[in-house]
């Protein structure tokens, strides 16, 4: 039996392994696992991790410090804001194939297990204004097939499970809250229809 460590690019053509380090586009976005930092860019680390589990399920991380942000557990208020939430966005008029660029204010990182569109449309998500990521989010909504929650159809009609969620995340310097959407119309005989999005997803980071 040989045992070894992969290293370059794996799984996805901006995703890398670098011994036991993670990641993105290079320096974009990576994940120091000696250090338990995290690092956006090539600024100083941006978020460093706590060393202790949870104390209880109902705790959060919370974020405190600039530029580079000390995480630690701590109780989860009561207010609704720290769990699960909806976002709702609509574009009252989108041209057939064309598209309109949006902005999300789902927070720093967001974790989304389902979206709702309205009518069939192209959705993307980045992390930048630039929208320049080689592998965005993307969600192709069909006629039958109108919300995303990782469920994969076929063309026989059956379906499987191919996740559970996805990870969105600012990727700008310094970080702000937002992700940042294009809406692509796959209908031209529906153009002033309007496009109703329905994010639901956790925050991953309170800050």
């Amino acid at each position: 039996m040989a045992i070894g460590r992969i290293s370059g690019p794996m799984l996805l053509p901006n995703l890398e392994r670098q011994g036991i380090n993670l990641s993105i586009d290079g320096n974009l976005l990576v994940f120091d696992v000696t250090n338990r930092t995290i690092t956006v860019g090539n600024t100083v680390p941006l978020y460093t991790l706590p060393n202790v589990a949870p104390p209880s399920v109902k705790s959060i991380l919370y974020a405190e410090g600039s530029p580079s942000l000390k995480t630690y557990w701590g109780p989860a208020p009561t207010s609704l804001d720290v769990g699960r939430q909806k976002y709702t966005v609509t574009i009252n008029s989108l041209p057939g194939f064309g598209n309109a660029e949006i902005t999300l204010p789902l927070g720093v990182s967001s974790i989304v297990y389902n979206l709702k569109v309205s009518r069939p449309v192209k959705v993307e998500v980045f992390g930048t204004k630039v929208r320049n990521e080689m592998n965005p989010y993307t969600f192709i909504a069909t006629a039958d097939h109108l919300q995303d929650d990782g469920t994969v159809i076929l063309n026989d009609g059956s379906s499987f499970q191919s996740r559970n969620y996805s990870i969105f995340a600012n990727m700008e310097e310094p970080v702000n809250g937002n992700v940042y959407a294009t809406v692509t119309s796959l209908d031209c005989l529906r153009a002033n229809d309007p496009v109703t999005l329905e994010f639901y997803y956790f925050k991953s980071i309170a800050a």
